[in-house]
């Protein structure tokens, strides 16, 4: 997206992204990404072409700005930084996929459509991007806690938000088969698992400090 942040905030610059964000939305909803041309959707949303690249580079630098918007409007990074210090762990992350899979189930077909297409990148690397913060964050509270982790605080954010985009991915285009309740517990049955291979790891390091 072109840079505008220097400047003020302009509510007819608002009134013409809102126009456009809804109007590409309703013309996914009935046709395929590919399909969707910047004439057909300044047409749908009534701007001019030429506001339309006063803004946006491409096609793609606007699909990139929706898939920012998106991840805005799920609002990860914000809910991680509320949680309280005496929060269960289990509970904060079961409610964290709860809301990951609702919107992954509401946005199915803008994910599998841009999977399908040039923007998967963008969008993709955005969502990687958030979920990784999101791990960062709660990992580095666990070991504020006095929590003890087996592996540096990166690494295992990495390992986790890649997982989780994975299966997300996978889930929005090839598991439609699969309920929302399916993936939940999939998602915490993993969770069960990295408990026990904290514990265990835990128990190790203290048999090995002890000999």
């Amino acid at each position: 997206m072109k840079n505008t942040a220097v400047r003020k905030p302009d509510i007819r610059v608002k009134k013409t992204y809102d126009k456009l964000y809804s109007a590409f939305f309703e013309l996914l909803s009935s046709q395929p990404y590919d399909s969707i041309t910047v004439l057909d959707l300044c047409e749908k949303a009534d701007v001019h072409r030429a506001t339309f690249y006063k803004h946006f580079l491409d096609k793609q630098d606007f699909v990139s700005f929706c898939c920012s918007r998106l991840l805005d409007e799920l609002n990860l990074t914000n809910d991680i930084l509320l949680l309280g210090e005496g929060d269960e762990s289990k509970v904060i992350y079961v409610n964290m996929c709860k809301k990951v899979i609702n919107f992954v189930h509401e946005n199915r077909k803008f994910i599998k459509d841009i999977n399908t297409s040039p923007g998967s990148e963008a969008f993709n690397s955005a969502l990687l991007r958030a979920f990784t913060d999101l791990f960062e964050k709660r990992l580095t509270k666990v070991v504020l806690n006095g929590g003890i982790l087996a592996s540096p605080i990166p690494m295992l954010a990495s390992y986790y938000a890649g997982g989780v985009v994975s299966m997300l991915r996978w889930w929005a285009i090839d598991g439609e088969k699969y309920t929302k309740e399916e993936i939940l517990r999939f998602a915490v049955t993993r969770f069960n698992e990295a408990e026990i291979s904290f514990l265990h790891n835990k128990c190790m390091k203290d048999h090995y400090n002890n000999n």
